[in-house]
């Protein structure tokens, strides 16, 4: 929901899913499913941060796609 407020907003990896039943369960980093998520990058709910492999490509450009 862009421009509208939220509690809690994570950048997640491409390809996250969320368990169909937590639509209405707010905030709930459980709810998340990385199983089709490129394997470098990793997602730690306990911290709240996403690990992602920064390419060469990435560098030169300086930005993460």
């Amino acid at each position: 929901m862009d421009d509208q407020f939220h509690d809690l907003k994570v950048i997640v990896p491409n390809k996250t899913r969320m368990y169909d039943e937590c639509h209405y369960r707010k905030n709930d980093l459980n709810c998340l499913i990385f199983n089709e998520c490129d394997n470098t990058d990793v997602f730690d709910k306990e911290h709240r941060i996403v690990y992602m492999e920064i390419t060469e490509r990435d560098h030169q450009r300086q930005i993460k796609e």
